[in-house]
């Protein structure tokens, strides 16, 4: 079936309007095919073709009250309701499978920095559960530690937050939160405590009045424990934030 007939013919309401959302860039450096299945862009295509994005698999509602992982039935999730007090709340758009994975780590280790426009356009335009950009005061991406940085030569979240404050019309404060302890990268730690333990005091701010009595959402790429977001969220609360929550592209899934 010639790809012009076949990008309508599936998809539900949700990543419908997430694809029509997406699709409303403009003025973006990109290659002309798909990052994903290297198909040729046609029309208003942009990055993704439209086929692959609706192979997505997006999040759908209910999703656990705390760590934003699908549920049915509650309101926590096992893993959240063993913990007790958790101190942020955190949603995300897509599952960190398939080619939604493909698609973060095309930009987290492919160097295709182009994909965060595409990705903030996607947290903009979908409903979040409990979670409105609106109600924010800043956007705060996550940071990498300066070795980390440098090596890589970007943010990723930096890039993500930089884009959605434009969409949102919200700050973006890149600068005053940092990671200043070196750490084991958390994808090599399989344990919750172990991942805790292994960031615990590593994120520090450096202008405390920048959060002080501000409403702040995180911005990262992917969430699996969500150990690195609870540790940013400590340092916010130290400097005197008033509320924190989180946003993510991805989710890692307990099947």
């Amino acid at each position: 079936m010639d790809r012009r007939r076949a990008i309508g013919l599936r998809g539900s309401g949700l990543k419908n309007s997430i694809v029509e959302a997406v699709y409303g860039l403009v003025d973006l450096f990109i290659p002309a095919t798909c990052c994903l299945c290297k198909a040729l862009l046609i029309e208003d295509e942009r990055a993704i073709c439209r086929e692959c994005m609706q192979r997505l698999e997006y999040l759908e509602q209910p999703v656990c009250e705390v760590c934003g992982h699908p549920v049915a039935g509650v309101k926590r999730c096992m893993s959240c309701s063993a913990q007790g007090d958790i101190n942020i709340k955190i949603r995300s758009v897509l599952a960190f499978a398939g080619l939604g994975k493909e698609a973060v780590i095309a930009l987290k280790l492919g160097g295709k920095t182009y994909l965060a426009t595409m990705f903030a356009r996607m947290i903009a335009a979908c409903r979040l559960q409990d979670i409105e950009l609106r109600h924010y005061d800043v956007l705060v991406p996550v940071p990498l530690h300066q070795d980390r940085l440098r090596r890589r030569g970007f943010n990723q979240a930096s890039l993500i937050a930089s884009a959605l404050s434009e969409l949102a019309g919200l700050q973006s404060i890149d600068k005053n939160l940092r990671k200043h302890r070196k750490t084991v990268a958390q994808h090599a730690l399989a344990d919750r405590k172990k991942r805790r333990s292994n960031l615990m005091g590593s994120f520090k701010t450096t202008r405390k009045e920048a959060f002080f009595k501000k409403r702040c959402c995180l911005i990262d790429d992917v969430v699996t424990t969500g150990s690195t977001l609870a540790a940013c969220a400590d340092a916010l609360y130290q400097a005197g934030a008033a509320t924190v929550d989180a946003v993510t592209v991805a989710r890692t899934l307990i099947r």
